[in-house]
């Protein structure tokens, strides 16, 4: 099955170069271009086209009061509605397009983005979302969704490592280049996974910068994509590059894939309470979501 669901998300590489820049770590040297699986495509984002004029169509009518959710270790959750957000591809590489969704936001946290140290979960109609982009000659939303219904249905007996299916395109725009602690994880009204992951659009040592935790799940009436970020740190991890211990330094250079092998060994072999926040206690702010619409 794995090798079936390999093939499906292959697409997800084409986020990498059709998407907003991600932070790139310089090292002191430069690795030899490597053949590698993780490395993007170009995403095919069709001729360019004006932002739709038209509104997708509305499934539901999304309610802000009918959504509820303990944000515990994130701090007061704060629910909004969010416009749509038409499919733009006017910008070069970067293409965005959101039917209207709610989106909340945990703590102090304000700026409706989904970089920088900004936690955020969505919840997101996916007819209309994928019917805005399939309106405008681009299928990766159905492609996607796809791969995410195959991995919830049939979860592989071995987790994946990289590369896993996550929407919104707007929120996720570069490579998850390194996937651990992967798990099913199911409530009454959704089904999904979570696991941590890097975001990447490069070969770099991985640090904690552009580390996250991510639930990505599926309304049990499937109606709804719900998907949470939360930037995270590991206890295996170190902060800076400089701080890179000299073994790893070496590998990134003399054997880039070992040394990601290495890194997801590590972090697999980490408990919840070794990420910052716990992914332990993550999972519970997933869990206490509620809508009664």
């Amino acid at each position: 099955m794995l090798n079936k669901l390999s093939k499906i998300i292959l697409l997800v590489s084409i986020l990498g170069s059709g998407c907003q820049a991600m932070p790139t770590i310089a090292a002191s040297k430069t690795p030899a271009p490597l053949a590698t699986e993780n490395i993007p495509f170009p995403i095919d984002s069709a001729s360019p086209q004006a932002p739709s004029a038209e509104p997708s169509p509305v499934m539901a009518e999304l309610d802000p009061s009918s959504v509820a959710i303990q944000g515990g270790a994130l701090g007061e959750a704060h629910i909004a509605l969010v416009p749509e957000q038409p499919f733009d591809n006017t910008g070069g590489p970067l293409v965005r397009g959101l039917p209207a969704h709610i989106q909340i936001l945990f703590g102090n946290q304000a700026s409706p983005l989904y970089y920088g140290e900004q936690s955020v979960l969505t919840i997101i109609p996916i007819e209309p979302y994928i019917q805005m982009w399939s309106d405008n000659g681009n299928p990766i939303v159905n492609t996607l969704f796809t791969a995410i219904q195959e991995l919830i249905k049939n979860p592989p007996v071995e987790a994946p490592h990289s590369q896993l299916p996550v929407l919104p395109l707007d929120a996720v725009q570069a490579v998850i280049d390194i996937a651990a602690q992967f798990r099913p994880l199911d409530t009454n009204l959704m089904q999904g996974y979570r696991f941590v992951g890097r975001l990447s659009q490069g070969i770099n040592p991985v640090i904690n910068a552009n580390l996250y935790y991510f639930y990505m799940g599926v309304s049990r009436d499937g109606e709804y994509i719900i998907n949470m970020m939360v930037p995270v740190k590991s206890s295996a991890l170190v902060d800076r590059i400089e701080d890179l211990p000299a073994v790893d330094n070496d590998l990134v250079y003399s054997d880039y894939m070992q040394y990601m092998q290495s890194i997801r060994q590590r972090l697999n072999q980490q408990t919840g309470s070794d990420f910052q926040p716990s992914l332990d206690d993550l999972d519970a702010v997933v869990k206490s979501l509620e809508w009664g619409w």
